[in-house]
């Protein structure tokens, strides 16, 4: 049965406390359970010792005074509120505490797409490196096309109206030949953006926030069969790279590592389970910014084919200093030279070849050789085995035989 508030815990006043991101100092207020944060737009550019849960920022008596400003108008209207019988929620409490008149500076729409970069990204958010990088690509790309759109560093929020955005995903697509999911993840991007200005009250009326963008046509399953591969394990190559690129992806095939887990792998990841089968066991790379609590963990046994391949690439893991096994490659140049890679092997298709699609090859290899669902998942370190099923492993006409030989065995036996 669900605990009942008790009348003192229903009445129990709003707590505000304070915090610097990058900075810029943001307000925190705790109420009944629940929590809202927002931006004051005062920015400590002298560096001064803040006080987070007074509200005093050293060597800045003006930005202490608005700090002080907002407690204020927050413990007033909790207290007028009250005597008044007056219903009371975290959403009136932030904008009583915002007031009706801006203490400080509404950013322009840079300074606030900025400001919201720096905010979900911070140096101290649970977000890996890979994810930091490739959202502020994306926020580069975006202030690059306003840039050409208004030639005017100071348009402000309130200026752009949503059309701008569908003219973002036709810039990306058309100009600079972006892909149109990729696109779209620019758009959805700046209706974040948006929804920031308005939580934080730079904005009444947030215009994006009924617009939708969506995604393209879910893409064709690929990956490459058992034979496919071994042409590409067959393949000579003298180039160093080309090498390395092929490595990489006949090792995902064979354990299921994502790039970003291939490229943190380190020796302290493997361990050895009854001295004859090494595996891979840590939590994935991807995801890890969502919930810290919950880290979604694999554990990849490791084939000889992979095998093979750790031992060729064992002397950098003891001479690097971070301990990591690969060397570095962006996740572009990988994906480049892994289509011409597939050309040379004559695999078929060979421009649908990315390195994610190691990653479904290795589930539709155990799939094949009837790996249970749930233990696929596990190894590709999936939240739910529908994703497995649906999203990366597809039967292919051998299993299908298989088990229709098994089940017509099994008929006879019964039958006899």
């Amino acid at each position: 049965m669900k605990k009942q508030k008790t009348s003192s815990e229903a009445l129990k006043a709003p707590r505000m406390s304070f915090q610097e991101i990058g900075q810029t100092i943001y307000i925190r207020i705790h109420f009944q359970g629940k929590e809202v944060k927002f931006s004051t737009n005062i920015i400590n550019a002298k560096g001064g010792e803040l006080d987070t849960k007074i509200g005093i920022l050293q060597g800045d008596a003006e930005g202490t005074r608005l700090l002080t400003t907002y407690r204020d108008r927050m413990i007033g209207f909790y207290e007028k509120s009250l005597e008044q019988g007056k219903r009371i929620d975290l959403k009136s409490i932030k904008e009583a505490t915002l007031g009706n008149t801006f203490v400080t500076k509404i950013p322009t729409l840079v300074e606030a797409i900025d400001q919201w970069f720096e905010y979900k990204y911070h140096k101290d958010s649970n977000f890996n490196r890979w994810t930091i990088e490739k959202n502020g690509y994306i926020i580069d790309n975006i202030k690059s096309f306003l840039k050409k759109e208004f030639k005017d560093s100071s348009t402000q929020l309130e200026d752009l109206e949503p059309i701008v955005a569908d003219k973002l995903i036709n810039y990306l697509k058309n100009v600079r030949g972006n892909q149109h999911d990729h696109a779209v993840r620019h758009a959805k991007t700046l209706k974040s953006v948006f929804a920031f200005a308005q939580d934080n009250g730079w904005i009444k009326h947030n215009k994006f926030a009924h617009q939708t963008y969506k995604r393209g046509t879910k893409k064709e399953i690929h990956y490459l069969t058992e034979k496919e591969i071994k042409q590409m394990m067959d393949l000579k190559l003298y180039n160093p790279m080309l090498q390395l690129v092929r490595d990489l992806y006949i090792f995902s095939c064979y354990t299921g590592l994502s790039y970003a887990d291939v490229m943190n792998l380190k020796a302290s990841d493997i361990q050895s389970f009854e001295n004859d089968l090494d595996y891979i066991s840590k939590a994935r790379m991807k995801g890890q910014e969502n919930n810290m609590m919950k880290k979604k963990v694999f554990f990849a046994p490791i084939l000889p084919e992979a095998e093979n391949i750790l031992a060729k690439y064992e002397e950098i893991s003891r001479i690097e200093p971070s301990g990591l096994f690969f060397p570095r490659i962006t996740n572009q140049q990988i994906n480049r030279t892994i289509k011409d890679i597939a050309a040379l092997a004559n695999i078929e298709n060979p421009e649908k070849v990315t390195f994610h699609s190691s990653r479904r090859t290795c589930a539709s290899l155990m799939y094949n050789y009837g790996v249970p669902i749930s233990i696929i998942a596990k190894v590709l370190g999936h939240s739910s085995e529908v994703i497995t099923l649906t999203y990366y492993a597809e039967m292919g006409i051998e299993t299908v035989m298989k088990e229709m030989k098994r089940f017509q065995q099994k008929r006879s036996d019964e039958q006899a």
